[in-house]
This record gives C-alpha cells, sequence and structure tokens, in this order.
C-alpha cells in the first residue's frame, strides 16, 4: 500500500504539479475572455452566455480557471468591466460536487452581468469602435492567461473625428480604396502584438445596407488585426467550434 501511494504521490507532481500549485492561487486563469456590446444600435446578435460557455471549453473542461469579462461600446472612450472568475481546481484534488455548485454560482454571475450590459442604453446615436478595439485587445494581450479571447458584438460602424462611415466621402474611400482607410488607422494607432489573442466580429444585419456597410468595416478591421497577430473570425453567431 505505501508503494501504491508513493507511486501515485510522485504521478501527481511530477504529471500535474503545475495544476496543484494554481490551485493554491485564485489568480491563475486558463482562458480570460472579453465580451462586449454595442449599445448605439438595436442588435440582433446578441451575447448569449451558453455560447460564451462553450466556446471558452468551459462545457467540456469544469476544473478551468476562466475569467470572463463583460462590457458596452457606448460612444464613450472608458466604460467599467464586470468580471466573472472562476478559481481553477484540480480534478484529483476537487470535490466534484462542490465544483458543480462553483461552476453554477459562475454562471448566475456571468448571466447577471450578460444581462446588465444588455440593459444599457447610449445617449450617443454611434460609436468610435477603432479606439475601443486597440485599447481592448492590448489588454487581453498582456494578460497572464494561456487563451485570450475578444467577443465583439457590434455593427463597426466607427464615427469619429478620424474617420466616420456616415460621411459620404469616409464611406466612399473605405468602399473604393479600403487600403488608405487602413494606412489612416494604423497611423493614428497601431495595434499591439496580438499573437495568441482570439478576436469575434458578431453581427447580424436587418438589410442589405446594414450588410454592406459592415461587411466593409468587418474586412477592414480583420486585415488590421490579423496583421498584428490575432486570430480573427466574422461571424452572424459565435461559432462554438473555434474555441481549440
Amino acid at each position: 500500500m505505501k508503494t501504491i501511494l508513493l507511486a501515485v504521490g510522485t504521478m501527481i507532481l511530477a504529471g500535474v504539479g503545475w495544476r496543484i500549485v494554481t490551485h493554491s492561487s485564485h489568480h491563475i486563469i486558463d482562458i480570460e475572455a472579453t465580451a462586449a456590446f454595442d449599445v448605439t444600435d438595436p442588435m440582433l446578435a446578441q451575447p448569449i452566455v451558453s455560447d460564451i460557455l462553450s466556446n471558452v471549453g468551459l462545457k467540456e473542461d469544469k476544473w478551468l480557471g476562466v475569467q470572463i469579462n463583460t462590457t458596452v461600446i457606448n460612444g464613450y472612450d472608458y466604460n467599467p468591466l464586470q468580471s466573472a472568475v472562476l478559481a481553477q481546481r484540480h480534478f484529483l484534488l476537487a470535490n466534484p460536487k462542490e465544483r458543480n455548485k462553483e461552476v453554477q454560482l459562475f454562471n448566475r454571475e456571468l448571466i447577471a452581468n450578460v444581462e446588465t450590459i444588455k440593459k444599457q442604453a447610449s445617449m450617443l446615436p454611434q460609436s468610435s469602435i477603432y479606439k475601443y478595439l486597440i485599447s481592448e485587445s492590448t489588454r487581453l494581450s498582456r494578460s497572464a492567461a494561456s487563451k485570450k479571447k475578444f467577443f465583439i458584438y457590434s455593427d463597426l460602424q466607427e464615427n469619429s473625428a478620424l474617420f466616420s462611415v456616415y460621411k459620404q466621402k469616409d464611406f466612399l474611400l473605405l468602399k473604393n480604396h479600403p487600403d488608405k482607410v487602413k494606412e489612416l488607422f494604423l497611423n493614428f494607432e497601431k495595434p499591439a502584438n496580438l499573437q495568441g489573442v482570439e478576436m469575434h466580429f458578431i453581427f447580424q444585419a436587418q438589410s442589405l445596407t446594414a450588410n454592406e456597410n459592415f461587411s466593409l468595416m468587418s474586412h477592414l478591421m480583420k486585415k488590421i488585426f490579423t496583421d498584428a497577430g490575432a486570430k480573427v473570425w466574422i461571424e452572424a453567431n459565435l461559432i462554438v467550434s473555434q474555441q481549440k
């Protein structure tokens, strides 16, 4: 019996010891994700908690350490993040029933946070999206989490002193010379090194015009952030299969 216990102890220390260390700290996160919801326009595509949980992998592995931030895009430069945090646990050391309770509490907190951002309204009719994408993608790139995900629920209609899709000359420039608009944004501010960051642009158009406008802006943003090292998806719904 002593021999068996010694072997098991050696296996734990050698094979999964890093998980034991992280179990002692609630600040170690395997996956950090931010879900940002644009409240300047009515949106068909909205954050769905079950999709987010599937995408980050929590439905497959309940022992993960997960932090999911929620916030709004409302035309202002700074908006607070609400964070739901689930501490990492090791399956050999933790009680499965207790872990299920922790996951349930985490899910409830995330649901409440998502409902809060859905109810928020903006006093501004349009939003300056690029500056926000730069700041939050940079913050995520510096996270200690092994996986970093950014879910952007927005039509991406930039409206700022730098560029506005609502100005005819700017829109025509975007439509006919997107590389010039890309250069305009990069001269204003370049993304950080975004290796390891996933970005999902999620939008469901309600008209052909909205579809064209989103297509133009989303492909421009995809080019900018892909060149910075991020993996970028353009979606009508958050695709669960992209979690790996």
